[in-house]
């Protein structure tokens, strides 16, 4: 006997209402200028250890998933 999944058994997520949409559109955006302002900084700063540059760029990353993440809740 073999197991199968049926698509239409699955339940559906409710489609996210407009206020959801919006706020979650903030909450990406609000991200991804976090990490522009790390990188600009960064930009900005000549003088630094290799250390440091990797802190900032991780810290931009890290803003960036975050982003991803939550657009990725907006299918």
């Amino acid at each position: 006997m073999s197991l199968s999944l049926d698509h239409r058994c699955v339940p559906k997520k409710a489609p996210m209402s407009n206020k959801t949409r919006a706020q979650t559109t903030h909450d990406i955006l609000d991200q991804v200028a976090k990490a522009q302002k790390i990188l600009n900084d960064l930009n900005e700063t000549t003088c630094q250890e290799g250390a440091t540059v990797r802190s900032r760029l991780n810290a931009a990353k890290a803003h960036i998933m975050r982003a991803i993440e939550k657009a990725q809740t907006m299918k």
